[in-house]
């Protein structure tokens, strides 16, 4: 089957907008994986925005410093 494509231009958009407009890609591009759909989503700082939006309250406390 031949590749789709989507270019899709945000104007407007706040930093924090950008964030959540990413997180709620990623949770499409993976409830779609079972069906067979892989999506490839390049944007910029993509990964770091997954990573530190997905992550739980417990790694949260292991990530900061202790005094």
């Amino acid at each position: 089957m031949k590749d789709k494509q989507i270019k899709i231009k945000l104007k407007g958009i706040s930093q924090k907008q950008w964030s959540v407009f990413l997180l709620e890609l990623n949770m499409m591009k993976n409830e779609w994986r079972p069906y067979g759909v892989l999506v490839d989503i390049d944007a910029p700082n993509f990964k770091k925005i997954v990573t530190l939006g997905t992550r739980t309250h417990d790694v949260n406390k292991k990530l900061r410093k202790t005094n």
